[in-house]
């Protein structure tokens, strides 16, 4: 796939969105996105990136995270197509931090939206954001750093809730929709730093 900005592409081609480019572009990690309907009818692409709070623009993944300092996560995605204006519901979207080896630090978090609603547009294009920003010593490592798989996802929610009395800010009160993607991110070491340089 030939990922562009151009007007007229060939049928192989995805034109994005400027700020989706962008961010591919800024070595970003693509992802994985899926949909249960007919190719065409809607696509749906994504990008994350973790390390640093308010990074360089263009910055890119980072791969040792000193867990003393704030952090952040950061993913796009893009539903394209012509059932775009049609959709309705909400997005969970969540970062999971699995460790390699035996402890019980495993942890997960909510992006700092919550539950981001849908914004179906006309045009066909609809792109989303979300954030997770984490202050330091919220991941907490072992003495010699801890090597984690971290991974993004973002999962479709319907509209509906599984019924009266749930709370409407728990992703746990909708049922799962069609469309989920992910972005596993490559190992990433968490060290907290004892003497800086």
């Amino acid at each position: 796939m030939t990922i562009t900005l151009a007007n007229t592409v060939a049928s192989s081609q995805v034109v994005l969105p400027n700020a989706l480019v962008k961010n591919i572009n800024g070595n970003w990690i693509l992802g994985e996105m899926e949909t249960d309907l007919t190719p065409g009818s809607l696509d749906a692409y994504i990008v994350a990136r973790m390390g640093e709070t308010n990074p360089d623009p263009g910055a890119g993944n980072k791969k040792i995270i000193d867990s003393n300092e704030p952090w952040q996560a950061e993913v796009y995605w893009l539903l394209v197509g012509s059932l775009n204006p049609f959709l309705c519901g909400k997005f969970g979207v969540r970062l999971y931090l699995e460790t390699l080896g035996k402890n019980d630090i495993d942890t997960e978090f909510n992006c700092d939206q919550g539950l981001i609603d849908f914004t179906p547009s006309a045009s066909g294009f609809s792109l989303y954001h979300a954030t997770f920003t984490l202050k330091g010593g919220e991941v907490k490592p072992e003495h010699l750093g801890t090597p984690f798989q971290p991974v993004v996802t973002v999962t479709v929610l319907t509209s509906f809730m599984r019924g009266p009395g749930l709370d409407p800010k728990d992703d746990r009160s909708y049922y799962t929709g069609p469309i989920t993607g992910f972005v596993p991110f490559p190992i990433t070491e968490f060290l907290k730093e004892e003497i800086e340089i």
